[in-house]
């Protein structure tokens, strides 16, 4: 049985097929070309080269995990002040000696769930806050045993 089409449908038939052809032929030249594309992994952000960086980094953190006990100025609440005249972060002697309490102790209720870099780097934010470590001192990321708090 032979199909017979009217002058309306016929064009209307080839419209689609051409139409049909150009969207296969659009897709299947862009997947090529997504293929041939390279890809390349985004550049690790930069590591802090001074005390001043790293505490720029570590107010973030300092205002989403420690401010809920110690104050959003560090003053605090539940917890000790952390920055002012108050704050006795001198006990500790070192960078160091703070570092090794706060990465076991806090935050209190989930202690040591921060990463080795956000313990660092509230650490250098609480050490620029309080005068103990001028923004400009250089750090190189080995850890603080190179830093020597200010009187």
């Amino acid at each position: 049985m032979k199909t017979r089409y009217s002058r309306t449908t016929a064009p209307r038939l080839l419209a689609r097929s051409i139409l049909v052809t150009l969207l296969v032929t659009t897709l299947v030249l862009g997947l090529g070309a997504c293929k041939k594309q390279p890809v390349t992994p985004p550049e690790p952000p930069k590591p802090p080269d001074t005390i001043g960086e790293l505490a720029d980094i570590g107010a973030k953190i300092f205002s989403n995990r420690c401010a809920r006990c110690h104050g959003a100025s560090g003053q605090g609440i539940i917890g000790p002040a952390l920055i002012g005249g108050t704050a006795n972060l001198s006990k500790f002697e070192t960078a160091d000696g703070i570092y090794s309490y706060i990465s076991l102790a806090m935050p209190m209720d989930a202690p040591g769930t921060l990463t080795t870099d956000e313990y660092t780097q509230v650490l250098g934010f609480l050490l620029v806050q309080n005068g103990l470590a001028p923004k400009e001192q250089s750090f190189n990321g080995d850890g603080l045993k190179g830093i020597k708090l200010l009187p």
